[in-house]
């Protein structure tokens, strides 16, 4: 598009129209997108070779998986800083 200027070098505008202002880059200060409430985060660490992997899950479901796996030796910690980022637990219907 090209710029159009009168005579005075300046950008002519409609009258009665606001100008049109620069906007920078837009900054999102919201807060980072978070599990519902519901949703705890649950670490399982396994017995051999000390794998541990990270899940979220609600906290009805974390709390048997923790009764159910610690019989079998699996360390596992339970706490409120689920994530969007952690990946749902899997089966999680086979636990409700």
């Amino acid at each position: 598009m090209a710029n159009i200027r009168d005579s005075s070098g300046r950008t002519p505008t409609i009258a009665g129209a606001p100008p049109r202002q620069c906007r920078g880059p837009q900054v999102d200060d919201r807060e980072p997108a978070r599990p519902p409430v519901d949703e705890v985060h649950i670490r399982l660490r396994f017995p051999f070779g000390g794998v541990a992997v990270d899940y979220r899950a609600p906290r009805r479901v974390a709390g048997r998986v923790a009764v159910e796996l610690q019989r079998y030796g699996v360390e596992v910690t339970v706490d409120d800083d689920a994530q969007a980022a952690h990946p749902p637990l899997p089966n999680m219907h086979a636990w409700e």
